[in-house]
């Protein structure tokens, strides 16, 4: 029995296809985050309980401490790490979809000459910039139970160059938490635009920017470690009986 070969449509044709790919694309990308952000506690508890059996292969202390932390504050942690991984997975997805769909024009003999994305950076930015408010409002709201957890570490007989280990490992987990969820929407969304180009020009056209998801994943971290280390740091300044008294 032949082998059955992708069906390859001839260039107009590929041209009045290719929106009906982006629109899904976006479709699926959208709702798939929404799926996301809806299951995050599931998703967050899941990612952390990998987080808590890989991290003590490092045979680092404070990065055990730091797992059974963030496992035991999952609940906290998903309203942190959601809207991060929202928009990681809307700004991958926005790209991945755009990015597809100039690769594919460009086999179907319609390159783009210097086209403009400034319009789909924007987009990106402004979803990043609403997560990291929210989640920033999140780690301010809960600042009290981080000082309480801190100064309890320390009159156990942390130091406060530990707790600052701590605080920096919390953040890494948290981002990687965030990054991971994020890619489900994009790896859904990779599978579809790969299945369009296959049935429009015969042939696999993936345009996924990871540049994009690193910046994203980066990004996220600094912010988490910045806002936490900035809420930790007066506190690690003083004895511990003061931020006990404080909690």
């Amino acid at each position: 029995m032949a082998a059955a070969t992708p069906r390859t449509l001839d260039p107009a044709q590929v041209g009045r296809s290719t929106t009906p790919m982006v629109n899904a694309a976006t479709w699926v990308g959208g709702l798939s985050a929404a799926a996301v952000y809806v299951t995050g506690p599931a998703l967050v508890h899941v990612a952390l309980s990998v987080a808590h059996q890989v991290l003590p292969l490092f045979r680092v202390p404070v990065g055990q401490v730091t797992a059974r932390s963030a496992r035991a504050q999952a609940a906290m942690n998903a309203n942190t790490i959601a809207p991060l991984a929202v928009a990681i997975g809307l700004g991958g997805v926005i790209f991945t979809a755009t990015g597809s769909y100039l690769d594919v024009m460009t086999r179907a003999g319609f390159p783009l000459e210097d086209p403009n994305l400034t319009d789909v950076a924007l987009l990106s930015g402004l979803f990043c910039v609403m997560a990291i408010a929210t989640s920033m409002a999140v780690i301010a709201v809960s600042g009290r139970d981080q000082v309480r957890e801190h100064t309890t570490l320390r009159s156990s007989g942390m130091s406060p160059m530990q707790v600052s280990r701590l605080v920096a490992w919390q953040s890494v987990c948290l981002a990687l938490s965030a990054a991971g969820m994020g890619l489900l929407p994009v790896a859904l969304v990779a599978w579809l635009v790969v299945s369009y180009s296959l049935a429009l020009v015969g042939s696999m056209a993936l345009s996924l920017s990871w540049l994009g998801l690193a910046a994203g994943f980066l990004l996220c971290w600094f912010v988490l470690w910045a806002v936490q280390f900035s809420q930790a740091m007066p506190w690690l300044r003083r004895e511990a009986a003061v931020g006990l008294r404080h909690a």
